[in-house]
């Protein structure tokens, strides 16, 4: 199946070669190759919702309607007003230019999808991709054809963009309100080529959970403790060797209850159970592996845990009632999907070049309405199943020329990057407000970019040996502060001093009871306090550090 989609892909790329001669000139950058854009033959013959003012020479956008209130269509172009040289020269010329080129500097194909987003950024939708129509295949409900028509048609507006070529937009497909139409934003999301991950869809939202890679050693399967997974079993220790293990990570003493799932491929799922809990009855359908798997605190064990194994088609599954504490883990069933791809011809190279070409998740959205400069992460297709859980960045640069914006994308270096000199500890850094967690054993490092919502740029660090955590600042460019990652007692609300590195050990915490308890000392201390409970939690829910 994927293998059909490549070569339709590959063929669709080359009949669009023969309009990219059309705009050649557009863009003299993109070695004389700028493609055109689909128009939706609902637009052709439309008329321009305002008329161009030619009495002053200008630079300006024009905007083509059609369709009715409930579902308008737009198209965008630039034009250019300027006195003619010569015999013409009181004679006003008025010059139509794509509005928007995209320019692909980078060495990979990219695949861009535009939209018209409401005005204001904190509304824009999430880029979904086939992830809502996934589950909506499972979930049986009767939809309507608005809902159809949206779930199943969010990606028919994506284009490939091949290394050095150019692509002119002209057609935004609306994804605001009717009424936002006229003052909405225009943008698009990225990604790179790569084979489908495996994913867990919410039914409820549509949405994937993060899943983490497991690595070899050191492996961390809660978000709030810091229990490390000790040697794995022979079954486990193969699948991470390969790279096709990833762990859905849960609170520590707390069952899953993540309500209906969906699988978006066939996958082999683990529930590793402590062996003092009862066993859900559920689980007397999987297979007990014979070899179980210790957590160690400290490099001493703690926990015990038994692996349940079980094969799933893709589709609908649930894990709810498992156990408190227990681990899920999945891997991608080993043939779904894959095939053979022989570089033995050009055609192939290609091929292997863009792999399924529409299956890894969308970036961000990234704005073409002003000029600015961005640096966008998107998901790269890793090993021989595509599930690895590396990211690429992309410089996206919006610079104006006349009426025309060219959106200027380029491989960048990661922007930040953690890396862990020690000789002997293992840290494990995430960002403020985020559950993601990395390890980093002795000698590592770990690029990333900061989270889209993150509000401070703030790093936790914390020693998975001593469990002493501190909080580093990277929102400046400066030699740093010398961290305390040594063996000591851990404050609390009431316990922390009243001062600025009190308040940075009571942010460690991340307990909001706690920064309730700090608060309310500080406003104490102040002689004030709080008009009720309520706007306590309210105050101290800012600065916890949680968000």
């Amino acid at each position: 199946r994927w293998m059909s989609q490549l070569r339709g892909t590959i063929t669709r790329l080359r009949e669009n070669s023969l309009r990219a001669e059309n705009g050649a000139g557009w863009d003299s950058e993109a070695h004389g190759c700028c493609r055109l854009g689909e128009v939706p033959s609902d637009l052709c013959g439309a008329w321009c919702k305002d008329g161009i003012p030619v009495q002053a020479p200008a630079d300006g956008e024009v905007a083509v309607a059609t369709g009715d209130r409930k579902h308008p269509m737009h198209l965008f172009l630039g034009v250019q007003v300027r006195p003619l040289v010569g015999l013409f020269t009181h004679t006003q010329g008025v010059t139509f230019t794509p509005r928007f080129i995209v320019r692909n500097t980078s060495a990979s194909f990219l695949q861009v999808l535009p939209g018209l987003l409401p005005p204001r950024e904190s509304e824009w939708p999430e880029v979904t991709g086939k992830n809502a129509a996934t589950v909506a295949s499972f979930k049986g409900d009767m939809l309507q054809l608005d809902d159809f028509v949206s779930l199943h048609d969010e990606e028919q507006h994506a284009v490939w963009i091949p290394p050095g070529e150019s692509l002119a937009l002209f057609h935004f497909p609306l994804r605001c309100h009717a009424n936002d139409a006229k003052r909405g934003r225009k943008a698009l999301a990225m990604r790179l080529p790569g084979r489908a991950p495996l994913q867990i869809l919410s039914m409820a939202t549509g949405s994937p959970f993060s899943l983490d890679r497991v690595v070899p050693a050191g492996f961390m399967p809660y978000r709030d403790m810091l229990y490390q997974f000790g040697r794995l079993p022979q079954q486990l220790r193969m699948l991470v060797k390969a790279g096709r293990l990833l762990c859905l990570r849960g609170g520590y003493g707390k069952d899953h209850k993540l309500g209906n799932l969906v699988l978006s491929t066939d996958a082999e799922v683990y529930i590793a159970v402590p062996s003092n809990e009862d066993v859900a009855s559920w689980l007397s359908e999987w297979t007990q592996l014979p070899e179980k798997l210790d957590l160690r605190l400290k490099g001493r064990s703690e926990l015990t845990l038994q692996i349940y194994r079980r094969s799933f088609k893709a589709g609908p599954f649930c894990v709810d009632g498992a156990a408190a504490s227990c681990v899920m883990m999945v891997a991608r069933s080993v043939g779904y999907g894959n095939g053979a791809v022989q570089a033995d011809s050009r055609e192939a190279a290609h091929m292997m070049q863009l792999g399924e070409g529409a299956g890894l998740p969308w970036s961000r959205w990234v704005s073409l309405d002003a000029t600015a400069e961005d640096v966008v992460g998107v998901r790269a297709g890793g090993g021989a199943t595509g599930d690895d859980v590396s990211v690429s960045f992309v410089r996206c640069s919006v610079q104006v020329e006349s009426s025309t914006a060219f959106l200027i994308l380029s491989d960048e270096p990661a922007p930040y990057r953690v890396e862990n000199w020690s000789p002997s500890r293992t840290l494990a850094v995430r960002c403020q407000g985020s559950d993601k967690c990395e390890v980093l054993p002795p000698l590592s490092w770990w690029s990333f970019d900061w989270p889209y919502h993150a509000k401070a740029r703030w790093l936790i660090l914390q020693d998975v040996a001593t469990h002493r955590k501190e909080l580093y600042a990277a929102d400046s460019v400066s030699p740093g502060a010398t961290l305390n990652l040594n063996e000591g007692e851990e404050v609390s609300g009431q316990s922390a001093p009243l001062s600025e590195g009190g308040y940075h050990d009571v942010v460690l915490l991340q307990d909001g009871k706690e920064m309730e308890v700090f608060v309310s000392r500080v406003a104490s201390d102040l002689g004030g306090a709080f008009s009720s409970d309520a706007a306590l939690v309210k105050f101290a829910k800012g600065f916890s550090g949680e968000e």
